[in-house]
């Protein structure tokens, strides 16, 4: 009896202590990013699509493609950063891609017939990931993200001068989501930060027909992006 009491009486103190500590700790991490947040940022992104492995039901032959684009995103994200201790923290988060993006018609050759490329279409791209943190101060903030992506990708034909632009089906495709990033408080709730992130998708499967040609193509998406922006927490 007497060993359980003690062991109680030293179990009941560890928690104590955790708990102080947690609160203690928790200070710093309140004092600036803990809690729920909600931020918009943009800036400069770059998307490749390539071993397009396409096929058509005619004779000719395609060499495997690979296609390119960059442009000006705009990416809405919230989430909810949970206090460690007195420089940690680990956050939950989503993110929202609000434009859709191209890609380059590749140069991609029919063999036996009129050259020809394809282009992608890419949207309703959003992420899900988990982000821990070190407070460098109470109103600076560096940060990891690790999780899920998933995004739609169109293909489109083309001839050789560019014109037609026939659907050759669309598919959802899901991959890794890393990234980096830094947070500065820019007055009271507010803060600026900056952000480096990369996503891996896998293969889509993408089906088509047109003038009584259908394509199959079976193409790989990568994408990574640098940004800046404005957030608020709450």
């Amino acid at each position: 009896m007497k060993s359980i009491k003690t062991y109680g009486i030293i179990t009941s103190t560890v928690l104590l202590g955790s708990v102080a500590a947690l609160a203690s700790g928790g200070a710093l991490a309140q004092s600036s990013f803990a809690g729920f947040y909600g931020q918009l940022a943009t800036g400069y992104e770059w998307n490749s699509v390539g071993r397009t492995d396409v096929s058509t039901s005619t004779p000719d032959t395609f060499s495997p493609g690979h296609s390119e684009g960059s442009t000006m995103p705009l990416i809405v994200g919230a989430g909810y950063n949970f206090p460690i201790d007195s420089r940690f923290l680990i956050g939950l988060g989503g993110e929202v891609s609000v434009l859709r993006s191209s890609t380059d018609t590749t140069s991609t050759v029919s063999a036996g017939s009129v050259p020809g490329g394809y282009s992608y279409h890419l949207s309703a791209r959003y992420g899900l990931f988990v982000a821990p943190g070190y407070l460098i101060s109470p109103d600076r903030l560096a940060y990891l993200k690790l999780g899920y992506s998933n995004q739609r990708v169109e293909g489109r034909s083309h001839s050789a001068d560019g014109t037609d632009g026939s659907s050759i089906g669309a598919d959802n495709v899901g991959g890794l989501l890393a990234g980096l990033g830094y947070r500065q408080v820019i007055m009271n709730r507010w803060y600026g930060f900056a952000e480096a992130n990369y996503q891996d998708y896998g293969t889509a499967s993408l089906h088509g027909a047109a003038a009584g040609i259908s394509t199959n193509a079976r193409p790989e998406s990568h994408a990574w992006n640098a940004l800046i922006g404005l957030g608020y927490t709450y």
